[in-house]
């Protein structure tokens, strides 16, 4: 009986902790658009100019934490290559998070992701002089 008790315990802990995740993961993968706006692909290396990220997913997706890393220029609000936001405004078909990157004084291209979970969507930006 102890056996039973033992095995159904792992049958339903296994399937409970895999397929659902895997499956919204996929779905979000398609659908997390991450972009500036106005769109632009590049800013001035000049220390101030900024570009303003838009990360849209769906709205069925609930409130969220989207997460911004940089491989250059810093985060206004956080003052480093890394800032989180809630993306909990929304039109009724997406929802939104958003942060405020500023460029280096150095011209190069940089890479912007965002990411929830392990779902991640990713553009570059070049800071020019």
């Amino acid at each position: 009986m102890k056996k039973i008790i033992a095995c159904s315990l792992a049958l339903l802990w296994n399937a409970g902790c895999t397929e659902p995740e895997k499956v919204d993961n996929v779905a979000l993968a398609d659908k997390l658009l991450l972009t500036t706006k106005p769109i632009k692909s590049q800013i001035k290396a000049d220390g101030k100019d900024t570009a303003y990220l838009l990360a849209r997913l769906p709205h069925d997706a609930g409130v969220v934490d989207v997460t911004f890393t940089t491989t250059g220029g810093t985060f206004v609000f956080s003052g480093g290559s890394e800032i989180k936001d809630y993306a909990d405004s929304s039109d009724g078909t997406y929802r939104y998070a958003t942060a405020l990157l500023k460029a280096d004084t150095i011209p190069k291209q940089v890479y912007v992701t965002a990411e929830i979970a392990s779902v991640r969507n990713r553009i570059s930006l070049t800071f020019t002089k």
